[in-house]
């Protein structure tokens, strides 16, 4: 059985971004001290889904909120959008974990934007748990039956649970692409805006680092 001290990494996955989900997975395998389990959080395998794909900005967009359930409610899990990759070992994020908390992640206040330029309507934290640690146990009330039906307005302003009990890592662990200035110790890269693979990002920062990771995953794909 796979210990639950040991990183449960769920990672939304869109079929438009194939690419990338696989990119995030082996920058932690090339970085991890630690053993880690992957699960693709997918749309028509996530138990008990029932919302409508189309409502989010990707295909993953509300599967987050089932995670705990997931977990049958223990542990802790960590949860990142696909349009990322690690810099650093796993194991410097997984070690924050506190459970006086019901969720860590890094407070952006951004304004996000989708990848066309168009404003999303705008969610104060809609960035919040693009990288985030989860709770479980503290989760219970986070069921199928209640995310199916929540609004979408409830589910990313977070109203599931509270300040208080949200804890804080830095930003170096999700370093949002032409938000923040760059930054050498940056250990998570987050292609928030959009991404070396979609048109008109090709030269945006990191995307060079980027590519040689994709490069490096496709040579050892073909060895």
């Amino acid at each position: 059985m796979f210990g639950k001290e040991w990183p449960r990494i769920f990672i939304g996955y869109d079929e438009a971004q194939r690419g990338s989900w696989h990119c995030l997975t082996h920058s932690i395998m090339e970085k991890s001290s630690l053993p880690v389990q992957f699960i693709p959080l997918y749309y028509k395998t996530v138990p008990g889904y029932g919302r409508e794909v189309k409502e989010g900005y990707t295909q993953f967009s509300y599967l987050r909120y089932y995670i705990p359930s997931m977990c049958n409610f223990e542990g802790w899990a960590l949860y990142q959008d696909s349009d990322q990759f690690w810099r650093s070992d796993i194991a410097e994020l997984w070690k924050l974990r506190d459970d006086k908390y019901d969720l860590m992640c890094h407070k952006s206040g951004m304004n996000q934007k989708t990848i066309r330029g168009d404003h999303m309507k705008m969610y104060a934290k809609a960035n919040y748990h693009s990288v985030s640690l989860w709770n479980c146990e503290k989760l219970k009330h986070l069921t199928p039956t209640f995310i199916n039906k929540a609004s979408r307005e409830y589910l990313r302003d977070m109203n599931w649970t509270t300040d208080e009990k949200t804890g804080v890592f830095g930003a170096e662990f999700n370093h949002l692409v032409d938000v923040y200035n760059p930054n050498d110790n940056a250990k998570v890269i987050h292609f928030t805006i959009g991404g070396p693979w979609h048109p008109g990002f090709a030269k945006a920062p990191y995307s060079d680092e980027w590519r040689a990771l994709h490069n490096r995953m496709s040579t050892a794909e073909k060895q």
